[in-house]
């Protein structure tokens, strides 16, 4: 099986993110039996850093989309709800993969309006 693990943060262990941790943990324990991608738009979990968000929503948001498409994956999972509009933006494009978004935070949904 084909999986793409998909985050805002580089997974690693020790990142004191939760979210940046629980993607590294699944990774370790999903790499055993199966073809896994990892893709990541920042390197450290910075949330206040506006140049880091931009970035998220404007170039990774291209790049990755692309990249997801043409991966021809099974499994997408997005780790990170923060980056739930890539699963409305694959399912635009007509991607075949079952896709999976990780909720770990509601506040920020609830404060975008969208609960």
């Amino acid at each position: 099986m084909k999986i793409a693990l998909v985050n805002i943060f580089k997974p690693q262990a020790g990142s004191a993110d939760g979210i940046t941790e629980y993607t590294y943990q699944l990774y370790q324990k999903l790499k055993k039996r199966h073809k896994i991608d990892l893709f990541w738009a920042l390197q450290k979990s910075k949330r206040e850093d506006i140049l880091g968000r931009v970035y998220v929503e404007t170039i990774f948001r291209r790049t990755i989309l692309n990249k997801l498409l043409k991966g021809n994956y099974d499994i997408i999972h997005i780790t990170n709800s923060e980056i739930g509009w890539l699963a409305k933006d694959l399912k635009n494009k007509g991607t075949k993969s079952a896709i999976v978004i990780s909720i770990h935070d509601f506040v920020r949904i609830r404060e975008k309006g969208n609960l």
